[in-house]
């Protein structure tokens, strides 16, 4: 017997028609990417301005940029491993 989990969904920040971009839900870094958090607060509870939601990417199998569409993929994140659905919808800037 099959269990098949949820996919978590993301809307594609940019794509172009090699990589697709998206902010991560479940990881924070600085701004220079150097460390990755679970959260965006500090130890004592207030919110970090430095941490940013960690931008992840993917190849564009579908080598476009036209049109929406989705794709389901394996995680790149250190902090959930589930895999992901990538929406490319009118908010994802095409560059």
């Amino acid at each position: 017997m099959f269990i098949l989990n949820k996919m978590i969904e993301v809307i594609a920040s940019h794509i172009t028609p090699r990589k697709i971009f998206y902010n991560c839900p479940f990881c924070f870094s600085n701004k220079d990417g150097s460390k990755i958090y679970p959260n965006k607060f500090l130890k004592n509870g207030k919110e970090a301005k430095h941490r940013r939601q960690t931008k992840h990417h993917h190849g564009n199998e579908m080598q476009t940029i036209e049109g929406n569409w989705e794709t389901h993929r394996t995680s790149h994140c250190r902090i959930n491993d589930e895999s992901i659905c990538i929406i490319i919808n009118e908010q994802t800037q095409r560059i």
